[in-house]
């Protein structure tokens, strides 16, 4: 008979001969949710790391902050990043799971915003195991946008390498970006942690795993969320890599909502590098092909179905937005208008009816997806009302964009609310009347802009080059020696406003 401490011997030599992740879930990440320290608890500062196996790229400087911080509920109080009153109660978060989070910079600007400047911080960690070429891997972490940086951002994501990666300095290390979240949206949320995953086909080798924003400011979408400290930092936790043969992903239609007729739902994840995808009605319309999540704005309640194949795996999932009839609050002759040139641009409206109305959120969008208030308007009874937006705010939104979106969101008093249809104005309007011609160009543009006495020309890359003194806001400039492309144009006032505009260089 064989004993006891035999057999125990014996399932453990036949357990470390199986493969290392068969049928179950193995996470390729060490330290997933950061709740290893390698170093005592009473010893973390802030920008100091002490997240066990992980580490900043950031090599050769002494400032600070120089790495990533991790914030904690062992911290003593009173202490930069203990959980949840981080840095001084300025930020009030839980970690995701656990009592560890680490909280990384991922872009700086200086007050005024007229030159980039291009910091990032970056964290990074050796893999378990090396990828295997063409295998499909599951990657996923949480971010959350703390309270007291002034921004969100976009460009959240992961870079893959065979080697570990290093930077001199605090300057963007611009390098490929392997996993972002579909569509790549500016991430705001400040309560809820938002998760970003997608698929990622291994070329072969990859072991080290970094996670930041790996393109420079120019090319990183801003909103701001008029917090103090002028740039974004993320808290991150809960990362996993898992080789997708050790998973099933199944379909993800997202969460039955309830809309108000006339309003958009977004359905679905945004998990990206799925592209098997199809999406229909229940009663059996085609919807969209391709794509993890989009928006939709049906007229009536509509169930819609999701099929997904992903390295072999089926799976279906519905999803149903219900449509309701919204407050009696109905909106008539909405428009922008500039009424202050350079400092403000007017948005008013007429009501048809006004029951049991409280007040007006006036919301403003750089994209017509995700909004923000940009101020709040009492109902009074009058049907009439007007809402000005400072050039303070609508400098926030990102000029390339073309348009500038904004829509009422009417509030009952009972708490319901519903918004009205959406209203856009050129960004030409908004960031103040800049001329630029001709354009396209080919060998020399002039600039006229009222008040102007500087222009800046800006290229992809963030790099200023052109910075020169307006005679009466006119400048004729040689562009005859520039790239073809894209790039921005500054104008600066003696009072610090900007107006911008853009050109393409044939």
């Amino acid at each position: 008979m064989i004993n006891l401490k035999l057999k125990i011997s014996i399932i453990l030599i036949v357990m470390s001969t199986l493969p290392k992740w068969g049928g179950a879930q193995y996470n390729l990440i060490p330290n997933p949710s950061f709740e290893m320290l390698s170093i005592p608890c009473d010893s973390l500062s802030n920008e100091g790391g002490g997240a066990s196996f992980w580490n900043s790229i950031i090599k050769g400087i002494s400032i600070t902050p120089s790495s990533y911080s991790v914030a904690n509920t062992c911290i003593p109080p009173n202490r930069c990043c203990r959980v949840p009153f981080i840095t001084s109660g300025y930020n009030y978060q839980y970690p995701r799971s656990g009592n560890s989070m680490i909280i990384v910079f991922l872009a700086g600007y200086p007050p005024n915003r007229t030159t980039p400047l291009n910091l990032r911080d970056y964290v990074q960690t050796k893999l378990k195991s090396s990828f295997i070429k063409n295998e499909l891997y599951f990657i996923e972490f949480f971010v959350n946008n703390p309270n007291a940086w002034r921004y969100g951002i976009n460009n959240i994501g992961v870079h893959l390498s065979d080697t570990p990666l290093t930077n001199t300095g605090r300057i963007v290390k611009p390098l490929p970006t392997h996993l972002l979240s579909y569509g790549n949206p500016v991430i705001l949320d400040t309560l809820n942690w938002v998760k970003i995953a997608g698929i990622y086909k291994a070329r072969g080798g990859e072991q080290y795993f970094t996670i930041g924003n790996f393109k420079y400011d120019i090319d990183t979408d801003t909103i701001t969320n008029k917090s103090m400290s002028y740039g974004a930092s993320y808290f991150i936790d809960d990362v996993s890599v898992i080789p997708l043969d050790s998973l099933i992903l199944k379909a993800d239609a997202g969460r039955d909502t309830t809309i108000y007729k006339g309003d958009s739902a977004w359905i679905g994840s945004r998990i990206s590098g799925i592209t098997d995808m199809h999406w229909r009605t229940a009663a059996g319309g085609i919807v969209a092909d391709s794509v993890p999540g989009l928006w939709v704005k049906p007229t009536t309640t509509t169930i819609y179905i999701l099929d997904q194949t992903i390295g072999g795996q089926y799976s279906k999932d519905t999803v149903k937005v219900t449509v309701v009839q919204p407050v009696p609050v109905l909106v008539v002759n909405g428009q922008l208008l500039v009424v202050k040139e350079g400092k403000a641009v007017e948005f008013s409206w007429q009501t048809a009816n006004e029951v049991n109305l409280s007040h007006f959120v006036v919301e403003q969008s750089p994209d017509g997806l995700q909004y923000q208030a940009a101020g709040t308007v009492n109902a009074n009874g009058s049907h009439r009302y007007r809402f000005e937006i400072p050039t303070a705010s609508i400098s926030q939104l990102p000029p390339f964009r073309g348009w500038g979106y904004y829509r009422l969101k009417m509030v009952d008093k009972d708490g319901r609310y519903s918004y009205s249809k959406t209203f856009s104005v050129p960004f030409s309007m908004l960031h103040a009347p800049l001329s630029i011609i001709p354009n396209p160009a080919k060998d020399q543009i002039t600039i006229t802009a009222k008040n102007v006495q500087r222009y800046q020309i800006i290229d992809n890359l963030g790099s200023v080059l052109v910075n020169t003194k307006a005679a009466d806001g006119t400048q004729t400039i040689d562009v005859s020696g520039f790239s073809k492309g894209v790039y921005l144009v500054k104008g600066y006032s003696a009072e610090g406003n900007v107006v911008t505009g853009t050109f393409l260089k044939e």
